[in-house]
């Protein structure tokens, strides 16, 4: 008796450990995620023919609460310093195991041959109602008169109301050479239209540029911005 139940155990046991290990087949230990910090700006201009020299960014890994700081950070880019446009730079490392991740954060890079492509610090009234803060804006040029605008209401939903990037009116505005502003397109995450007064303005000594943003939603933006 003594022996059948010494068989059974050891019969029992053999289960329980090819159980096991068909459960952990084809499993691996967790590989630690690194923490990226982005070092400098998010957003950098760069004059056509200038040389571009990333800032990049610093990555980290943490295991059982030790913080070390991986090395051999990758740029990844296209960048060409000779051709106007609008970049993305990106960045990967290797953990300890030798694992490639990809950063979360990201750096735009406007090569520019202009004088109106820049950074914007917008001031912005609705109806009124005073943004008490000073949003950012990114005009870029894009073709003869033509130029991108990141938001036409000046960052009051993204930023001021700190709703994020999805909720910026991004589109195209024109300006001539008389500094005539002019609405191409703007939009929105609900789907209303917008337009801007007749007599919107850039002025080139000042590096300023007005206009009102008339949402059909119901609100008009009273709009400045200033070339940094």
């Amino acid at each position: 008796m003594r022996k059948l139940t010494l068989y059974i155990a050891a019969c029992l046991l053999m289960a329980l450990t090819a159980c096991e290990d068909k459960a952990t087949e084809g499993l691996s230990y967790a590989s630690p995620v690194p923490q990226f910090v982005m070092l400098g700006e998010s957003i950098e201009l760069l004059q056509q023919g200038e040389s571009y020299e990333d800032a990049g960014v610093k990555a980290f890994e943490v295991v059982d609460g030790d913080t070390t700081e991986l090395s051999g950070v990758e740029v990844l880019t296209t960048l060409e310093e000779s051709l106007p446009g609008t970049y993305v730079v990106n960045y990967s490392v290797k953990n300890s195991m030798g694992d490639t991740f990809h950063a979360p954060v990201s750096r735009k890079v406007v090569v520019y041959n202009d004088d109106i492509t820049g950074v914007y610090h917008s001031t912005v009234v609705r109806d009124g109602s005073v943004m008490d803060m000073t949003g950012v804006v990114l005009i870029v040029k894009v073709d003869e008169g033509v130029y991108s605008h990141s938001d036409w209401i000046g960052g009051w939903y993204d930023q001021y109301y700190g709703y994020g990037s999805r909720y910026a009116f991004g589109g195209f505005m024109g300006i001539d050479e008389a500094g005539v502003v002019t609405h191409k397109n703007s939009s929105d995450p609900w789907g209303y239209a917008g337009s801007i007064n007749a007599d919107a303005s850039f002025d080139a000594s000042t590096g300023t540029i007005h206009y009102v943003y008339s949402w059909t939603a119901g609100y008009n933006f009273d709009v400045t911005l200033i070339k940094q």
